[in-house]
């Protein structure tokens, strides 16, 4: 029996995933609410009890099973809430949607995730919350909905991004290479590591962070993508868990396998994970295989793995046979191999293969037979962000495969006209694989016009015949603000929501009634540095123009310093921190456009200084800023402006 005082949450079922999301309801209820919830395991739904009745379609019944359809695939999700007269039922389809159903309904009662962290929460007191009407019937947009490790971050990063993925309906992550330790390192070793006298941080360090991360993913039910960089390297006994060059000779387990090019077969510019290989070769492509499918039998619990070549362009085998077709032919034989071999041991591993830089011109012969195990990747890197996909005007014409010769193209456009190429051999599932938040954002401190492009290019996605998005980006992007992340959870989720309702809830969310005042500010800073940095801007940066913009940063700064100095002061701790994030955003674009000012019209010497005094007030502001901003990214961005 429910008091006024207490609350009840049954929890129909014993997946791990369901008792997570049934544990987060009663944390988050107790801070809405006031009141004592406890959970009990109830073995049926009983349509009579008071409380919160959380479950799958499958053990709630009729009440659910009427709320959404059926799954057409398993990676599908759909929600359904319905909450009146203090009786609640919060269901999925699967125990992944029922964490994504509970977050939903909180958030209905004024919940707020708004960006990783517990310093981007928002929780209201309302003790009669239980009480309100809710119904909610959703089923995401996207299949595909997977953030990406990219930059510099620690174990804690990581898990505040995935806490905060499963709150906005992101359903999978993807943790690159065998370990991820590229990653960590550059966290543990380099960025917080750096003056210290010694930071210990190995390969085994890595596996087992990459483990505890997979174990926040499984209790959240959400699926795990692993690998993608490192197959032309680790099964030839060379390791690929990140790009460093090779010191001395290639060993002789890999070097007859190496791609010839200019009649040596050497390691790509050094790099192994950089390297091709010689494809025509059938050892090639049966030890390949074979590595893909021990690794798949060996981890059964990661849904899906990311066959890719070697990184870098225009570095494919020059020899006789290589010559014959063109690198996605022989990719393409070698996914066969790899279905096959998975076909025999019975395994249902997804498998992710992409079109990137040269693998962009689709195989002229070779089809994939299974193409229900594949998705296709698309992976634009060149591309430029100054505008949406759909707004790119089209290309008069696609370059044509040169093997070792091939331009890539900055227009979107021009690269899906090259995608149309695998659309036209395979229909099955394809995700646009993208960069926004890997570089890109550095470039504009206001956000506003790159979450306009992000957005747009995400509800987008539809017309271009894709079923979802993996952002290979930073995990540290919500500097000032998530408006970024919150655009892309949302666009995903929804894609008939609208961009600026949606951008002037999130801004009243974080800073109350200083929201529009807010969104102004950022908005006018993306105008006066669109020109020279937004990627495929078309003015240079030291044009009068452009000067002409920058400098008056500094003036925009110091009209609405004082109104970051009311708002630090705030009562409510996300906004004051939200606030103070805004303080040190003062600083940086002041520094950031005299950057640009000086670029081009300094000497390289004065440039070294600039950078260093630019690098070392980054470090001074470190343990403010690192939980929103990549720091080394953010010098790599000071650096590369100076550099022009």
């Amino acid at each position: 029996m429910e008091s006024d005082e207490s609350l009840t949450i049954y929890r129909v079922g014993q997946e791990e995933t369901l008792q997570f999301a049934s544990n987060e309801l009663k944390r988050y209820l107790i801070r809405l609410t006031g009141k004592t919830v406890r959970i009990r395991a109830a073995s049926m739904y009983r349509a009579d009890a008071k409380g919160v009745s959380v479950g799958t379609a499958a053990t709630l019944g009729a009440v659910a099973v009427a709320g959404m359809g059926a799954p057409q695939h398993p990676f599908d999700d759909s929600i359904f809430v319905s909450a009146r007269a203090r009786h609640v039922v919060i269901a999925g389809v699967n125990p992944r949607s029922v964490v994504f159903a509970a977050y939903r309904y909180l958030e209905e009662l004024g919940c707020r995730w708004l960006r990783p962290g517990r310093q981007g929460e928002r929780l209201p007191r309302r003790p009669k919350a239980v009480a309100r009407r809710v119904y909610l019937r959703e089923s995401p947009s996207n299949r595909h909905r997977c953030i990406c490790i990219e930059g510099s971050c620690s174990a804690q990063h990581v898990r505040d991004m995935i806490d905060w993925a499963a709150k906005r309906g992101f359903n999978s992550y993807f943790l690159q290479f065998r370990n991820s330790y590229e990653f960590f390192k550059r966290w543990y070793c380099d960025e917080e590591g750096k003056g210290k006298e010694k930071v210990a941080f190995s390969q085994r360090d890595a596996f087992d962070l990459c483990e505890s991360i997979i174990l926040q993913l499984r209790k959240r039910g959400m699926i795990v993508h692993r690998v993608g960089h490192g197959w032309t390297c680790d099964p030839f006994g060379v390791a690929g868990n990140e790009w460093t060059r090779f010191e001395g000779r290639p060993p002789n387990s890999i070097k007859r396998f190496l791609a010839l090019r200019d009649g040596t077969r050497v390691f790509f510019n050094g790099v192994p994970i950089d390297s091709q290989l010689c494809f025509s070769n059938p050892a090639v492509r049966t030890t390949m295989a074979r590595a893909v499918v021990n690794y798949a039998a060996s981890h059964p619990d990661e849904e899906v793995i990311h066959v890719w070549l070697g990184d870098g362009k225009n570095n494919h085998c020059e020899c006789s046979s290589c010559a014959k077709a063109r690198p996605s032919d022989f990719y393409v034989q070698i996914l066969n191999e790899i279905d096959e071999q998975l076909s025999r041991q019975d395994l249902d591993t997804r498998i992710v293969f992409l079109a990137y830089v040269d693998l962009l011109w689709a195989p002229i012969k070779a089809r994939l037979r299974n193409p229900p195990r594949f998705i296709l990747m698309f992976a634009p890197i060149t591309r430029s962000y100054a505008t949406p996909i759909l707004d790119d005007p089209e290309p008069a014409k696609t370059p044509r495969f040169v093997r070792n010769r091939l331009p890539f193209p900055e227009s979107p456009k021009a690269s899906l006209k090259l995608l149309d190429g695998w659309r036209k051999s395979f229909s099955g599932d394809c995700v646009d694989f993208d960069y926004h938040l890997y570089r890109a954002h550095c470039f504009d401190p206001g956000q506003m016009a790159l979450a306009r492009v992000l957005f747009n290019d995400i509800v987008g996605l539809g017309k271009l015949g894709m079923s979802g998005f993996i952002s290979c980006q930073l995990m540290r992007v919500c500097f000032p603000t998530g408006l970024w992340m919150h655009s892309m959870g949302k666009a995903l989720w929804d894609e008939h929501i609208e961009f600026d309702s949606m951008v002037d809830d999130y801004f009243a969310d974080v800073f109350g009634r200083s929201g529009p005042a807010v969104r102004k500010h950022l908005t006018r800073l993306s105008e006066l540095f669109d020109s020279p940095v937004l990627p495929g801007g078309q003015v240079d940066p030291s044009g009068r123009k452009a000067q002409r913009g920058l400098a008056k940063v500094s003036t925009l700064v110091e009209k609405f310093s004082p109104k970051i100095e009311i708002g630090v002061r705030s009562t409510d701790p996300t906004t004051a921190a939200a606030w103070r994030i805004m303080r040190e955003h003062a600083w940086y674009v002041c520094a950031l456009a005299e950057l640009c000012i000086n670029a081009g019209t300094i000497t390289p010497e004065e440039s070294m200084d600039v950078l260093a005094t630019h690098t070392k007030q980054l470090q001074q502001r470190h343990r403010r800023l690192h939980h929103v901003l990549d720091v080394p990214a953010a010098r790599e961005a000071a650096a590369s402006i100076l550099a022009g």
